[in-house]
């Protein structure tokens, strides 16, 4: 409940985001792609993705 409908957000084609607020790319950045390289992703990588979060 504290972003927009990311299901909506996401074109026909399934490849890009559009319409997003500030505040849906922040929560993005912060927790969702992190979430998503967890595992995919080499440990050194994820780590530097995972502080970029969380100094923007």
């Amino acid at each position: 409940g504290y972003a927009a409908n990311l299901a909506k957000c996401v074109t026909s084609d399934g490849f890009k985001l559009s319409v997003l607020k500030t505040h849906d790319c922040h929560i993005l950045l912060q927790r969702i792609l992190p979430a998503g390289l967890r595992g995919i992703m080499d440990k050194d990588i994820y780590e530097a993705v995972a502080e970029l979060g969380n100094f923007f």
